[in-house]
């Protein structure tokens, strides 16, 4: 696919660079000529969150992904902040997204990171729009009401959303035109890059944890600059899990927003992958990176480190398995509607500790054997090419 100058999209062209000069120098003459009042920060991380988390937990896990389902107030908030993010309207943000996922790497991935870091980024939004035949993947969301008053409206709900509440709040404190400032185009160009992130670092920084088969990496630290979407190869790997950060530790502010959602009500039927699956999946990488270290030093003593692993593998799926059943149990227990004794209850919990705890054990001489073959083959290396 061949780009040309009669291919750009001047509308888009303007609007990136304008907004980042209204949204910082504009900013900044501002605070020189004013200082910061507290509800302009306060407005600032507010909007932030809402149309950033709108795009992530949004536009792109409920939407793009059918990772759970939304009541109609959840959708309506995300189609209202999406379209304040001012990143396109939803059908065509999903569509983009859904054939990103389908055709990823090649020349039909709307922002192909092949095509280099700049154009996944925001170089892709430089040039016109050409129909893609998959455009009509949207077909499951096009007769929502919702989506189509949002497709519909979109420029007068981006407007109104984006900068004129900011700028209605900043009324009541007399700065209505640095609220303007601080919560619409200073906040836009933050989740513009933030969100934009996801296109091109997450193709290019971090760990191929569970797959191997495209570009996507995942990265703890790009999560906090993503709203939870720096585990990238997770979500590309498992698309229909409505979490990225699948650990509970692990930052992600979008899975736990529809978390809460859940809790509350407003979110039903979110998907998670089976634990199993994503340990296999792990393990098959730790597997295939260890082996191209290895076995291009020393196949024999790959070889040898293989049967290991095998073994060691089959003891921790067999750790993984008792926890689960445990766990199994353990809620079933609680679910019956038989009368049950807290004893009974505590001596289940007590036992799916356990079970962790061996699992964890077993996770630990997992990883053992991982690093001591690589610390061997990188010594065979050393050893083999002294002047290196």
């Amino acid at each position: 696919m061949t780009l040309t100058k009669k291919d750009f999209d001047w509308t888009n062209i303007a609007f990136l660079i304008i907004s980042p000069m209204i949204g910082l120098v504009g900013t900044g003459i501002y605070v020189y000529f004013n200082g910061i009042h507290w509800l302009e920060i306060t407005l600032f991380v507010i909007m932030y969150f809402f149309t950033g988390l709108s795009i992530t937990a949004g536009y792109h896990r409920l939407f793009s992904h059918r990772s759970y389902d939304a009541h109609w107030t959840l959708r309506l908030f995300y189609l209202v902040f999406g379209a304040a993010a001012l990143e396109n309207t939803m059908l065509r943000w999903a569509s983009d997204h859904r054939i990103h996922h389908k055709y990823v790497d090649t020349d039909r991935d709307p922002y192909n990171i092949n095509r280099g870091g700049f154009y996944a980024h925001m170089g892709w939004i430089f040039y016109k729009h050409t129909e893609d035949p998959d455009a009509a993947n949207m077909s499951d969301f096009k007769n929502d009401a919702l989506v189509k008053w949002q497709e519909k409206y979109y420029i007068p709900i981006a407007v109104a959303a984006g900068w004129v509440l900011p700028g209605l709040i900043g009324l009541t404190v007399g700065r209505p035109w640095g609220c303007v400032l601080w919560g619409g185009f200073f906040r836009v160009v933050f989740v513009h890059h933030m969100t934009f992130f996801i296109n091109s670092w997450a193709h290019m920084f971090g760990k191929q944890t569970y797959s191997d088969q495209d570009t996507s990496r995942d990265s703890w630290w790009l999560a906090f600059l993503t709203y939870g979407e720096g585990y990238h190869n997770f979500h590309h790997k498992f698309q229909a899990d409505y979490r990225n950060g699948v650990r509970w530790y692990q930052w992600d502010p979008s899975k736990w927003l529809i978390a809460a959602a859940h809790f509350f009500g407003l979110a039903t039927r979110l998907n998670r992958t089976p634990s199993r699956t994503i340990l296999l999946a792990r393990t098959s990488m730790d597997i295939k990176r260890t082996q191209k270290e290895v076995e291009s030093v020393r196949p024999d003593f790959w070889a040898r480190v293989q049967v290991q692993l095998e073994t060691r593998k089959k003891r921790l799926e067999a750790a993984h398995q008792r926890v689960a059943e445990a766990k199994a149990a353990y809620v079933a227990l609680k679910d019956s509607k038989m009368d049950q004794s807290k004893k009974l209850i505590a001596h289940y919990n007590r036992r799916i500790k356990v079970y962790e705890r061996r699992f964890e054990r077993e996770r630990a001489r997992w990883k053992g054997i991982l690093k001591d073959a690589v610390l061997q083959a990188r010594s065979f290396r050393s050893a083999s090419n002294p002047a290196a």
